[in-house]
């Protein structure tokens, strides 16, 4: 990368970091809520946010952190702290499909299948996840050892001298037909429940194994199609994948989703090399990645789609800058799609900046809250200003994913700029990747 560009990409990354973080420090600082927030229950209303469910509620005191509001999440399972409203969104989405699997009978459903065949099923799994490479099961006609995910190397244990004979399995090929098909049925269940198969929240993880592998032992096929859970108001993400072709891509296999993600790479002039640096990245999960990738494609190839991969790979391992640029992006395809179509897209200290035809500019800018802090309300009215010093008169419009504070509208007003709050984002099963 030239001397200019590194320079110019730094600062970039300075920027967005900023714009996440609200400070420079290593370990950023959680403030208070200023007066103009509110209270939780004020912020819970204005993000239309179902504070209180069967197996969850959000609790005091929620926080401003950069520009990202940080939750608290009581659930049956624990608390857990939650950065961004849209990513306490998709918790409360991955709480509601834990609801769905606590009301569901897997073992009635499973039938006369493996399960029979070991005494703790769910224990034994959890012994399968822990420690992969050790024997399938010492209790079992045959043993066999799980090689990333796969079994295989099964031979005859001690107890059994005699091969199976006609079409008949011995409890041991089942044990084994079930961890093989265990994950592919973990993915389908998640799919179809509309999360990510590949959460790493948890309570929802947990319930998925459990259900994963009732479901792959069984000799009764369990439908969970029918089930249905219903996202909050502007939850475009949340819940998307059931009806996404990327959801349908995730239930395949952990090699055709990284695959297709390179090759839609590529296709937008990404290097090989840079390609699976972001596959291999561990800062979000494969569907996160798979969104991005989506919002990527469907926006099209354009001059700065290497920066913007760069960018994301630069904030590994944050995942919260990651996630700043996929809900920048998501807006952006939202505009482009929608609204007008993107002559182009541009990074500008850190922030996706779209030009339409008429010349227009516009910043999405993926943050619950801008402007709230000396810093923040800086580098905003620094943007406005550099956008409309580039742009037709009244052609500047900065869109947040939340909200922007009074003092922020005023300065924005003042420089001739407009300010939408609550912008959109694209729906998820839009999104292209091949």
């Amino acid at each position: 990368m030239p001397k200019h560009s590194t320079k110019r990409f730094a600062a970039a990354l300075a920027f967005s970091l900023s714009v996440v973080l609200g400070t420079t420090a290593v370990v950023p600082v959680a403030h208070a809520l200023p007066a103009e927030i509110g209270s939780l229950e004020d912020v819970l209303r204005s993000e239309d946010i179902i504070g209180r469910g069967a197996n969850y509620q959000v609790v005091a005191p929620v926080r401003l952190k950069g520009t990202l509001l940080e939750y608290q999440l009581q659930t049956n399972y624990g608390r857990f702290t939650v950065r961004g409203t849209a990513e306490l969104r998709k918790r409360i989405q991955e709480m509601g499909a834990v609801q769905q699997l606590e009301h569901t009978d897997w073992a009635e459903n499973a039938g006369e299948g493996v399960v029979d065949a070991v005494t703790r099923p769910i224990g034994f799994l959890g012994n399968l996840v822990t420690k992969p490479g050790e024997t399938i099961s010492n209790s079992v006609e045959r043993a066999g050892k799980m090689v990333g995910g796969v079994a295989t190397s099964f031979t005859q244990s001690s107890t059994d001298k005699s091969p199976p004979s006609g079409s008949d399995e011995s409890a041991g090929e089942k044990v084994a037909a079930a961890v093989v098909g265990r994950e592919k049925a973990r993915r389908r269940i998640a799919v179809e429940l509309g999360v990510d198969p590949y959460t790493e929240f948890q309570p929802i993880s947990d319930k998925l194994d459990e259900a994963a592998w009732a479901f792959a032992s069984s000799s009764t096929a369990v439908r969970v199609a029918t089930f249905f859970i219903p996202g909050g108001v502007g939850a475009v993400v949340t819940g998307a994948y059931a009806t996404s072709g990327i959801g349908l891509m995730l239930v395949e296999s952990p090699t055709v989703a990284d695959e297709t993600m390179r090759r839609s790479l590529m296709s937008l002039g990404i290097s090989k090399e840079t390609a699976h640096r972001f596959v291999t990245m561990p800062a979000m999960t494969r569907g996160e990645k798979a969104i991005f990738v989506g919002a990527l494609h469907t926006l099209g190839k354009r001059d700065t789609t290497a920066e913007q991969i760069n960018l994301f790979l630069s904030s590994n391992p944050n995942p919260d800058a990651a996630n700043y640029m996929v809900m920048s992006l998501l807006m952006a395809a939202q505009y482009d799609k929608h609204e007008a179509p993107l002559k182009s897209l541009k990074m500008e200290h850190g922030v996706p900046v779209g030009v339409t035809a008429a010349g227009k500019r516009i910043a999405f800018v993926a943050a619950d809250r801008v402007g709230f802090s000396d810093r923040q309300i800086q580098d905003a009215d620094y943007l406005i200003k550099q956008m409309a010093a580039s742009a037709h008169e009244g052609q500047v419009e900065l869109r947040v994913l939340g909200l922007a504070s009074s003092k922020l509208h005023e300065l924005s007003w003042n420089s001739g700029a407009f300010i939408r709050e609550r912008a959109p984002l694209i729906k998820v099963p839009e999104l292209t990747l091949e």
